[in-house]
């Protein structure tokens, strides 16, 4: 696995249901996504014996970019909600390291041709884990990834 070090970021927060503004997804945009995941074959709990968070992890690599490559896991037109049409999904394994720990994490990367609503930044990566002890905005971690699964590059085109 590649490491790239990344800052942990506030988003907007509807994956976790935790977005007073926004009340359209009250339990989360993760929760309603969960049993269509498992309907095309990905069963999100089970990755995690039940142990994640049910929300993500928003975490920028600025100023590198983060590139789509060939994640392991494609779901292909999920309809999770009334709302939206349906959506393409890529998941890859991973790990964040944080105060000398490692959680097991998987890349959670709505497909952008066809992610309607808040588009992510170029050097955003969301991530679902497990429940990470102690962790904040504004720090500092790092992530391992499949580098097969996406490239995090710098400015000139170097791959991480």
């Amino acid at each position: 696995m590649n490491r790239a070090s990344a800052t942990v970021i506030r988003g907007y927060r509807l994956c976790s249901g935790d977005a007073p503004e926004d009340s359209r997804f009250p339990s989360g945009t993760l929760r309603m996504q969960i049993p269509h995941f498992a309907a095309a074959g990905f069963d999100l709990p089970g990755y995690f014996n039940g142990d994640f968070f049910p929300g993500s992890l928003n975490l920028s690599v600025a100023p590198a970019l983060v590139r789509l490559k060939k994640p392991e896991i494609f779901l292909a037109g999920i309809k999770w909600s009334p709302t939206f049409p349906a959506e393409n999904f890529y998941l890859s394994a991973a790990q964040i390291v944080h105060d000398q720990k490692t959680y097991r994490a998987l890349l959670y990367i709505p497909d952008p041709a066809t992610k309607v609503d808040h588009p992510p930044a170029p050097s955003l990566i969301e991530v679902v884990a497990q429940p990470i002890a102690g962790i904040r905005y504004g720090e500092r971690t790092t992530l391992l990834y499949h580098p097969e699964a996406v490239g995090i590059e710098t400015g000139c085109g170097q791959a991480g």
